[in-house]
């Protein structure tokens, strides 16, 4: 009888250590499962602040995600000022300006192989451009000796009482405009003169630097030597298309 005493006793004392482990269970678990998460970051003031929300307008200046205990779970980092932003451009800029300047030089090097190949293709170009110019102002004056004619023509009917000839009137609207547009196009090769001249300098003051070379000379020392530019080392020559100058 005491032994099942004993027993019984036993068995009450485990029960009651079960039900007090499983309380505790229960209790702790929903508090580890919903943990809160706590937000640290400095008020207006510059003051460490722990709360569980973060007023909207600090956001951007980042902020500290912690749970109860004060441990760091994630961190936001400031958004970025306008200045950074700015800076951050104007970097990315400056590498794809140093990035196609690298390229630049590269192609200049594969193209020229010292100062005297720049100055021959320019003296080509330069050449080319002249020819066009001549071609096209010769043009003109041929032109403006058909207006003279075609004038002369209408003239003669005019003095003579003869109505002008539709065929003459057409033919000088046609002519007029031809030498106007011609000198567009004279206009148009003096700017590509100009332009030239100028890519030319900026090329040859590059080579120059590239090489190691001085490249800037005397006008008196060229026009006393009288000597031709040298040929470039390759033929890759700048050429220009005179398809469009009529002959």
């Amino acid at each position: 009888m005491r032994k099942l005493t004993s027993v019984f006793r036993l068995g009450s004392a485990l029960s009651i250590v079960v039900t007090i482990v499983v309380s505790m269970v229960v209790t702790i678990l929903p508090m580890s499962l919903n943990a809160a998460e706590l937000y640290r970051f400095r008020d207006d003031e510059g003051t460490l602040v722990l709360s569980s929300a973060i007023p909207p307008h600090l956001v951007t200046k980042g902020y500290q995600v912690v749970n109860e205990r004060g441990r760091l779970l994630r961190e936001v980092a400031p958004a970025p000022t306008q200045a950074e932003i700015g800076k951050r451009v104007a970097d990315k800029q400056a590498a794809l300006d140093a990035a196609e300047q690298r390229e630049w030089e590269e192609k200049l090097m594969l193209r020229y192989a010292s100062p005297a190949d720049v100055e021959f293709a320019r003296d080509q170009r330069i050449s080319a451009i002249e020819t066009a110019i001549a071609s096209t102002m010769l043009n003109i004056e041929r032109l403006k000796q058909q207006q003279e004619k075609l004038e002369a023509q209408a003239a003669t009917m005019e003095r003579s009482g003869q109505p002008l000839s539709p065929v003459i009137l057409q033919n000088l609207d046609i002519v007029k405009t031809q030498i106007r547009e011609k000198n567009i196009e004279v206009s148009a090769w003096h700017r590509e003169q100009e332009t030239a001249g100028e890519e030319f300098s900026r090329i040859l003051k590059k080579i120059g630097e590239l090489y190691g070379v001085r490249t800037q000379k005397s006008d008196a020392a060229e026009s006393e030597s009288g000597a031709s530019p040298a040929a470039p080392a390759s033929d890759d020559v700048v050429k220009i298309d005179l398809s469009r100058i009529d002959h």
